[in-house]
């Protein structure tokens, strides 16, 4: 009976080690995702032409808001036609 219990006992070890490995590569894959999700909000600022900024509410209390970035005015010579003459 003794063997028995020894086997239970290291199935449940190996059991718990797997466990212990799942949690860990899902606390990993919970990362990388977070670092996606944040690339894909910067991608998102690029095409929007908009950046993060840090906008005082109250002081010490502060938070990131979405600000247009400034663009530079090119005028090419045509005034608002831009096609082919």
């Amino acid at each position: 009976m003794a063997s028995k219990e020894k086997e239970l006992v290291k199935i449940f070890a190996k059991v718990y080690s797997l466990a212990d490995k799942i949690d860990d590569l899902t606390k990993t894959i919970s990362m990388h995702s977070d670092e996606l999700k944040d690339l894909s909000d910067q991608l998102e600022l690029i095409l929007n032409d908009e950046e993060l900024v840090w906008k005082n509410i109250s002081p010490g209390v502060k938070q990131k808001v979405r600000r247009k970035l400034k663009r530079i005015k090119e005028d090419n010579g045509y005034g608002k036609w831009k096609g082919n003459l």
